[in-house]
């Protein structure tokens, strides 16, 4: 038997938007990418490392080589 008195827990409503927003995939450029991660990485050696990773190659579908 329920010995408090109240309301339990209630999850949260969902979300809802009147107009769902049409996303566009832009076309990236390696110039593109290399100078956003300058921007964020401020780093030549940790840009390199984060743009020549195995995570990034999986996800531009391209592995970066630099020399």
């Amino acid at each position: 038997m329920k010995t408090t008195k109240g309301q339990g827990r209630r999850p949260m409503p969902k979300m809802r938007t009147r107009n769902p927003i049409a996303v566009e995939r832009a076309p990236l450029t390696v110039g593109d990418l290399i100078s956003a991660a300058y921007d964020t990485l401020h780093e030549t050696g940790v840009v390199l490392r984060v743009l020549g990773s195995h995570r990034m190659a999986e996800q531009i579908g391209r592995k970066l080589v630099f020399l």
